[in-house]
């Protein structure tokens, strides 16, 4: 028998559309989706929700375990934010002879608007990866050629201290995989009945890291950032200042007078001045890079940034310097301080890169939040399936004779923790 669209079609429209959307989505599958859930969100939790951050100690060693001389750690509660983003809609109509005449094959139907709102949902979170990535491996546009380049996530995040347990995660470009064809044999799984997700996996995964081909990774364009670029002032670096946000505030200067945007969100920023790079985040040794080269301090600029009439340019940065002396949340090893050199590497001006990106499953969160049925003759329907919640909403538009229908889903993201994600690129990047 045919669809039947005459009643409940919300509900036949969720029962066909939900478990679609989550057989093609990719990105959305590679983050941390049980952290936060959609019935987190409330009419009094807001678009905000708050998750705590780990407390983090120092472990002291003496002869005789004697503790006199000893401070204890503070118990300072940090918390990271989930944050509802904008509603993803598809929408359509259809009149009453258009339903009579051509309605009869639901998921012929459904198919495109799938592939929109997955494709909304996933180059969004991307977007929102992207900003919040702390690190950089290799040069700003430049193509990934060899697996030896893309092992280099492993290493990097070992040396950095991410969470050995297998839920490291890298998206790579579609030209990027082909570069590598010579020693891919191919992808994970040719099945086109399997999941988006199995099917982008590639083989031969090395160290156990989770690599599959994107086709959401976004663009990145960077600031007006000429001109020889140092910290101008030495930049608060408490945990206490940087608990709820994860983010550092440096003033730079160099960049040109009055510049619109002499940063962009995105951007990264590297302090160049050795001995400042990052501690190895289990053991608060130094860490270091290819080359033997100490890991210097990089950070994701999280929003637009102008230069004032001096050129000198407040930032804000995704992934925070720490430097206390107790040790228990260092990030890096030594302070940062007014006059440390300072870099740009995301690209240069005028140009335009597609970065890969990597991270760890728990850097980041996404739910979708539950949404009230539509009132005032309106049908009306939620659902959710796999984690991922919508609903449907069908209604006429008597003046033009037409009957309507939207697909609504609001997103959530959260950044749990910037230090352990980045982008990679070919090539190689100082202090990498």
């Amino acid at each position: 028998m045919a669809n039947n669209l005459d009643s409940n079609i919300t509900r036949k429209v969720l029962k066909k559309f939900l478990p679609m959307f989550s057989k093609d989505c990719v990105s959305a599958k590679s983050v941390n989706r049980s952290i936060i859930s959609d019935r987190d969100f409330d009419p009094s939790s807001g678009d905000t929700v708050d998750v705590k951050r780990p407390h983090q100690f120092t472990a002291y060693r003496n002869a005789t375990g004697d503790l006199t001389s000893a401070t204890a750690d503070s118990l300072v509660a940090g918390k990271a934010s989930a944050t509802v983003q904008d509603y993803i809609t598809v929408y359509t109509g259809w009149s009453n002879v258009e339903r009579a005449l051509k309605l009869d094959q639901l998921d012929q139907i459904l198919k495109p608007m799938v592939y929109r709102a997955v494709s909304e949902l996933e180059t969004s979170l991307n977007s929102f990866i992207l900003k919040n990535s702390a690190h950089q491996i290799g040069v700003a546009g430049t193509s990934l050629t060899t697996w030896k380049q893309v092992s280099r996530v492993d290493a990097f995040a070992n040396e950095i201290g991410f969470p050995n347990d297998g839920n490291l995660m890298a998206q790579l470009g579609s030209f990027d995989v082909a570069n590598l064809a010579d020693v891919q044999a191919g992808q994970n799984n040719n099945n086109q009945n399997a999941m988006a997700w199995e099917r982008a996996q590639l083989t031969n995964n090395i160290a156990g890291i989770n690599y599959f081909r994107s086709n959401a990774l976004v663009s990145h364009s960077p600031g007006t950032h000429t001109g020889t670029l140092t910290l101008s002032a030495t930049p608060t670096q408490t945990y206490l200042v940087a608990k709820d946000t994860y983010q550092t505030s440096l003033s730079i200067t160099g960049f040109g007078n009055n510049v619109t945007g002499a940063v962009k969100a995105g951007d990264v920023i590297q302090v160049t001045t050795a001995g400042s790079g990052y501690l190895q985040q289990q053991t608060k040794q130094t860490a270091y890079g290819e080359g033997g080269n100490e890991i210097l301090y990089t950070a994701a600029v999280s929003a637009d940034a102008d230069s004032n009439g001096s050129g000198v340019a407040t930032v804000i940065v995704n992934g925070p310097a720490i430097f206390e002396a107790s040790g228990a949340y260092n990030t890096i090893a030594s302070a940062l301080a007014s006059g440390d050199s300072v870099s740009v590497i995301s690209g240069a001006v005028g140009s335009t890169n597609k970065p890969n990106l990597f991270y760890h499953k728990d850097a980041f969160g996404l739910c979708t939040v539950a949404l009230p049925r539509l009132e005032g003759g309106v049908e009306s329907s939620s659902a959710s399936h796999e984690g991922f919640t919508m609903r449907v909403s069908k209604f006429a538009d008597g003046v033009t004779n037409t009957q309507k229908l939207r697909i609504d889903m609001l997103p959530a993201f959260a950044c749990y923790n910037p230090l352990l994600a980045g982008r990679l690129f070919g090539g190689t990047t100082p202090g990498q």
